[in-house]
């Protein structure tokens, strides 16, 4: 593929967790103080949760390999090996920021906040995308209260 006859497509890859939604919204404890005297944040270390042998093997970082390309298909590999979590306290709740390095976030106001993972893909010029999930190995993760 030749870079002057491509132009750059995003391909997003979301990564929906297994995760506790925490509080009803409405609820008494469901609600982040708004006003900066009310807002007081405390943040706890770090911490690595590992996803796949990868991941307990120090690798922290997701990789996405291309598995094959011809005929105009391209078919890819996301592995995840591991999430970095930390606490943090708000307004005297308790909340968990779950992120994937080198990724971002996702989530509406009140909603939970959860990492996301995307890459740029090049696409030849005036051709069409379609993108398929073939196979998606998942983990659990329970005892974790995103922050909305």
């Amino acid at each position: 593929m030749h870079p002057g006859s491509c132009i750059a497509a995003l391909l997003f890859l979301m990564l929906a967790l297994g995760t506790a939604a925490g509080p009803a919204a409405g609820s008494p404890s469901a609600a982040i103080p708004a006003a900066p005297s009310d807002l007081s944040l405390a943040a706890g270390e770090p911490q690595r949760v590992s996803l796949t042998e990868a991941g307990l093997r120090g690798e922290t970082d997701p990789r996405v390999r291309v598995l094959r390309e011809e005929n105009g298909e391209l078919l890819l590999s996301l592995e995840l090996p591991a999430l970095e979590t930390q606490s943090l306290e708000v307004g005297g709740e308790s909340y968990d920021v779950l992120e994937i390095p080198g990724g971002g976030v996702a989530g509406r106001d009140g909603e939970p906040m959860l990492p996301t993972f995307s890459r740029l893909v090049q696409i030849p010029d005036r051709s069409g995308v379609s993108i398929e999930v073939t196979a998606v190995e998942t983990t659990e993760l329970s005892g974790y209260r995103p922050i909305p």
